[in-house]
């Protein structure tokens, strides 16, 4: 093919899951632009390709075996959609049955209204939460007086352990942690995983005050912006795709 550099090489990529895929993808992409020819084989064990991304239909409900979507927010991932022609295929939140439940006592109770991906912002929901024993809202309440941190960097646990006390991180943080960034959070990074929480924590000290803060600057009964507007975060999935 005229202008193509013929290498002849095959490059094999281990493993079919997202970093597999996309590693494949942009491996052969690249090669196309520099005008190289090459083979990208992607090698996978089980009889399935995604990895931890897998979609199962039962009684009606179509439910996610993995991770269920992506941070909207992240130029990358919307540029990947558009260009694979994905993006016409995204599906955002609803509306109607927005909120995240918790198993709890064999019971799904839904997060207090207010939580900053997996840590709350607001007072008043964290204290009439069912989700916390009495004990462990009034060690959360105490965050506004909590100190920042003097260490260069800490565990995601650590951090919030510190901040909201470790029933908040028993039955929130953790479980939605392993939930959203599929992690252990005794080993993860608070910087490189959640760098906004630890920024909060730099610039404003207490994560409560400055949500109470950001609420009151938009007033209690302002309306949140339309999806297209907003600079928080979108969680939008994809339909699915025939093979």
């Amino acid at each position: 093919m005229a202008g193509v550099k013929a290498v002849g090489k095959t490059v094999a990529v281990i493993g079919s899951g997202i970093s597999g895929l996309s590693s494949a993808y942009y491996i052969k992409r690249i090669a196309e632009e520099a005008h190289i020819s090459i083979k990208v084989t992607v090698l996978e064990k089980d009889s399935a390709i995604g990895g931890k991304l897998r979609t199962e239909s039962a009684n009606g409900f179509t439910i996610e075996c993995g991770p269920d979507s992506i941070l909207a927010s992240g130029a990358p991932a919307m540029d990947l959609f558009k260009e694979l022609g994905l993006d016409g295929k995204l599906i955002t939140q609803s509306t109607e049955n927005r909120g995240t439940y918790i198993l709890s006592g064999g019971t799904p109770m839904k997060l207090p209204e207010g939580m900053n991906g997996m840590l709350p912002t607001r007072l008043m929901p964290m204290l009439t939460t069912p989700l916390i024993s009495v004990r462990g809202k009034l060690r959360a309440a105490m965050e506004p007086f909590v100190p920042r941190s003097k260490a260069e960097d800490e565990s995601i646990a650590a951090f919030v352990q510190r901040r909201f006390g470790s029933e908040v991180y028993d039955v929130i943080a953790e479980p939605m942690c392993g939930v959203i960034y599929a992690v252990n959070p005794e080993n993860a990074s608070i910087r490189r995983t959640l760098p906004y929480l630890s920024r909060l924590e730099k610039e404003h000290r207490s994560i409560l005050v400055h949500g109470l803060s950001a609420r009151k600057g938009r007033g209690s009964g302002a309306a949140a912006p339309p999806v297209g507007e907003r600079k928080c975060a979108i969680y939008p999935t994809v339909k699915s795709i025939d093979p």
